[in-house]
This record gives structure tokens, C-alpha cells and sequence, in this order.
């Protein structure tokens, strides 16, 4: 009983609460210039994640103007918003604002009223989850097929990890799309579209 006491004393001195751990690294800190030229790679959600395909999308939409820039486990459907498998991870790289991009360092952070912002999401359950992180992004390339560049996300806390590396994204566009494969045609019943 005396040594615990003893312990304690000591212990109430010099111990110290572990920190907790940090919700995202920050990307200020990021270092660009050290992001390897080797496609997307790390841990997400604990678990290694590797780059098999990337994909962009634009949203033209006044109130809703953005371009998505999805590095996946996975490969892109038809309607570019999931992959195959189903249930492939996926990080992904909005740029909130803009229909267009130019080449340049971009940064930001989870917070939502970011105009860069990252987070990385799975579907398990029937439902999708992830998480929001810190990014910092160079877009090297910029045409309508291609966006290549470099990445650096990092999600909090603990072991939702970091990914970095290269990735050359291609241009998806549906038929739902504005600019898609049917645009400037109106859509009847028989294809899908809206009854007049």
C-alpha cells in the first residue's frame, strides 16, 4: 500500500496526460516538394490504401460550382459517383467555387466553409462514412480530358492516416451532365427523362 502511495505522489509531480491525439495534421506543413512521383498511396481509415484509377467532375451549377477530383481504390461507373467495386475507398479533392482549374498549390483544412477541403469515404453497412482532413494539392497539368498533380491528405485522429503522392485524373461526364453526351437533347419517357 505505501509503494502505490508512493507512486502516486511521484507520479501526480511528473506525470503528465498524454496529448490527445491531433484531428488532422496541418496544411500549412505539408511539404510539396517531398510528395513522391509514385501514384496515391497510404492509410486511410487504418488500412492501406493504393490508387487504382482517378476520375474529375465538374459542377456547373451556379449554387453548386465545383470540381471533384476522386482518387479510388476502384474503377468509375457509368454515372462517375461510384466505383466497381461498390465498395472501394475513395479520397476525394473538391474545389468549391470554380468550374475550371489552373495549375498552382492549393491548401485547406476540414472545416467546411474551406474552398479546398479533402475527406476520404467507404460504403459499409448500406452506408457511406469517412472523414474530413487537411490537404495540401498541386495541380501540375489542366486540360478538359487530363488534371494531373501531386497530393498530400491527412486525416485525424490517430490511425485515419495520411496519403500522398501522384494521380492523373480523367475527365467523367455523364448523360446526366449538362455538357454529357446528350446535351442540348431533351429526354422523353422511353429514355428516361421527365414525362412533358
Amino acid at each position: 500500500m505505501r509503494r502505490f502511495a508512493l507512486v502516486a505522489v511521484l507520479c501526480a509531480g511528473a506525470c503528465k496526460a498524454a496529448p490527445a491525439a491531433p484531428t488532422s495534421v496541418p496544411a500549412a506543413s505539408m511539404d510539396l516538394s517531398t510528395v513522391p512521383e509514385t501514384a496515391v498511396a497510404g492509410t486511410v481509415d487504418g488500412a492501406r490504401f493504393a490508387l487504382r484509377e482517378a476520375w474529375f467532375r465538374i459542377d456547373r451549377r451556379a449554387s453548386r460550382a465545383r470540381v471533384d477530383v476522386i482518387l479510388s481504390e476502384g474503377r468509375a461507373t457509368r454515372l462517375c459517383a461510384t466505383s466497381e467495386p461498390e465498395h472501394a475507398r475513395h479520397v476525394w479533392l473538391r474545389l468549391a467555387g470554380v468550374t475550371a482549374l489552373a495549375p498552382g498549390d492549393l491548401r485547406g483544412s476540414p472545416s467546411p466553409d474551406e474552398a479546398v477541403s479533402a475527406h476520404w469515404e467507404t460504403r459499409a453497412s448500406g452506408a457511406w462514412q469517412g472523414r474530413p482532413g487537411s490537404v495540401a494539392l498541386r495541380v501540375e497539368t489542366v486540360s478538359p480530358a487530363l488534371i494531373t498533380g501531386r497530393v498530400r491528405a491527412c486525416f485525424g485522429p490517430g490511425v485515419e492516416g495520411c496519403v500522398e503522392g501522384s494521380f492523373q485524373a480523367r475527365a467523367c461526364v455523364t448523360e446526366l451532365d449538362l455538357d454529357g453526351p446528350l446535351a442540348g437533347n431533351v429526354r422523353g419517357p422511353s429514355d428516361g427523362g421527365a414525362a412533358p
